[in-house]
């Protein structure tokens, strides 16, 4: 994130490509009966956090259009469609931790693309771009527990932290509070990582 990025959002609803009535409207899609609704609530969360704040900034700022669509299947950012993608089950009709952590994740990967560091040619070099994007996916896990941990004052900490459990985070959240090195993080990611592939 630069520091140009570093300012604090309005609370004053949803701005540019986010949402709100503004002059980017068309840049969220909501393939979702309760998309909308689900997004404003999830703003509302980050903007409690001052990670989310300058996430929601840069969203605003270089417009990134956010589909959120019916499914369970994974959610992130698109690098060939400079797209954020959320899968949320069609009956969800609340925000939830799982909406939040992805959508954080989404967002810090959006960030790190738009910031400069690029993804490599998958074509040119298969290794180096699945180190790249294991190296993406561990900053954005690392963004995601300092907004949990920024939250941690709210009435949403709990829920995040229990999101954080089920998905096989508990042992690399509280490696983050620690101030472990990123070497560890980078080994508790793997093992998570790989209890999820197989």
């Amino acid at each position: 994130m630069t520091e140009s990025d570093n300012t604090e959002t309005g609370n004053n609803g949803l701005q540019g490509a986010f949402g709100d009535r503004g002059t980017n409207v068309n840049a969220i899609t909501y393939g979702h009966p309760h998309g909308e609704k689900i997004i404003e609530q999830a703003y509302q969360i980050l903007t409690q956090s001052k990670t989310g704040q300058i996430f929601l900034k840069v969203l605003s700022t270089h417009q990134v259009p956010i589909q959120m669509m019916n499914g369970i299947g994974e959610s992130g950012y698109s690098l060939d469609m400079k797209t954020i993608f959320l899968q949320v089950p069609k009956g969800q009709k609340e925000v939830n931790g799982d909406i939040i952590i992805n959508l954080i994740k989404a967002l810090s990967e959006a960030d790190q693309e738009i910031g400069g560091n690029k993804a490599p040619d998958p074509m040119a070099d298969v290794l180096n771009y699945a180190a790249f994007m294991h190296a993406r996916n561990l900053d954005s896990l690392i963004h995601s527990c300092t907004v949990v941990k920024e939250l941690t004052d709210t009435e949403y900490f709990t829920i995040l932290l229990d999101t954080l459990g089920k998905i096989g985070l508990n042992s690399f959240y509280k490696a983050y509070i620690e101030g472990s090195p990123r070497e560890d993080l980078y080994d508790l990611y793997a093992e998570a990582y790989n209890r999820r592939s197989n």
